[in-house]
């Protein structure tokens, strides 16, 4: 879905900034990077939030069945619009951003790096967890980092 239409240049013409948002604060710092990141390049940003299918074998063993896909992606969507609303606010020139949210099934780092393919840059954020543990890099950002086809930039959350 289409948010802000922007100012200047259609979306069409614009470069792409992909951002991976999952809802945690490493995603919001991330986003509003990219954002910010937007603003200055004239591009466009697609918000993506990935979730993989739920497995069905628990069905067979007496287990709730997992909400229907299309109820987990529409609240997906809406939620993942929720926090772009939330993070625009923190700064007037986000608002002149094109942002379209895609939800799409599938492996992480997979469907990251098929959205980020041709476009300008694509953004992750940093799951630290003090310590020693803040070095390391999450698996969808580490897979992203070696495999992506163009830069990708992993933004820390504010502590």
């Amino acid at each position: 879905m289409d948010i802000g239409s922007g100012i200047g240049s259609s979306a069409a013409e614009r470069p792409t900034i992909v951002v991976g948002v999952d809802g945690s604060p490493a995603a919001r710092a991330a986003l509003g990077y990219a954002l910010d990141d937007a603003a200055r390049r004239i591009a466009q940003v697609r918000v993506v939030c990935v979730f993989e299918e739920p497995d069905y074998w628990a069905v067979a063993y007496g287990m709730s069945a997992p909400a229907p896909l299309q109820e987990v992606t529409v609240g997906l969507e809406k939620a993942a619009q929720q926090v772009v609303e939330e993070v625009r606010a923190d700064d007037l020139r986000r608002d002149a951003v094109p942002v379209h949210v895609l939800v799409l099934t599938g492996s992480p780092a997979k469907v990251l790096l098929e959205q980020s393919r041709d476009t300008e840059l694509l953004v992750l954020g940093h799951r630290g967890r003090g310590g020693f543990a803040s070095a390391m890099l999450g698996s969808v950002g580490l897979q992203c980092v070696l495999h992506g086809a163009g830069p990708v930039t992993i933004v820390r959350p504010e502590k």
